[in-house]
Order: C-alpha cells, then structure tokens, then sequence
C-alpha cells in the first residue's frame, strides 16, 4: 500500500513538473491568463479536492497528502484551505507539492 501512495506521488511529481510550465508561461504579449479553481468533494468517509486550471481536473485529492496511508480530509473546511492553499501555490508558479509543516501551519495535520 505505501509503495502504491509513493508511486502516485511520483506520477503527480512528474505530472506537475511537465504540465506547469507549459500552464503558466504565456507568451509576454498574451492576454491568457490561468483561471484556477479549488473545489471539495465528499471522499469516503471524509472530504478531497481537486484542482481545476482552465477548466480542466488538474489535482484530484481524495486523500490528505504527505501523510501515510489513505486518510480523508476530516472536515470540508480542512479540504477547502488545502485547496485553496495549493491554488495560490500554483498562481504564484510555484510546484503544488505540500510538505507536512505545511499541512501542520493549515491546521489539517497534528505534529
């Protein structure tokens, strides 16, 4: 079970890191601009969410990240500040990889 949660992170890691910038580089005189979206979702017994740019799924999160094994978001509070956390990590062009100081500085994981 662990190696599958790694071996999703690193599809999403490679995912990211190919999508990104082709996402975020407008041509200097182009007026697109990313239209990115959070959104929750009841996911089991708890919540996720998903990350939209440009009308298209681009993060689907049933499941906290970082932390081990399958655990969903237990309020749609907690999953909505990820998602929002992680949109403005995007906006800014920065990578949407959470880190669990982060997840700890959102209230969503203990330390």
């Amino acid at each position: 079970m662990t190696a599958m949660i790694k071996l999703m992170g690193i599809a999403l890691l490679v995912v990211a890191t190919r999508v990104m910038p082709g996402c975020t580089s407008p041509a200097p005189d182009s007026d697109t601009r990313l239209k990115v979206e959070a959104q929750t979702f009841p996911s089991g017994k708890g919540w996720g969410y998903r990350i939209i740019i440009n009308q298209r799924v681009f993060i689907q999160q049933p499941y906290i990240p970082v932390l081990e094994g399958e655990k969903e978001f237990a309020t749609e509070m907690d999953a909505r500040k990820t998602a929002q956390y992680v949109a403005q990590k995007i906006i800014r062009h920065e990578r949407p990889a959470l880190t669990k100081e982060e997840l700890v500085q959102l209230g969503v994981a203990g330390r």
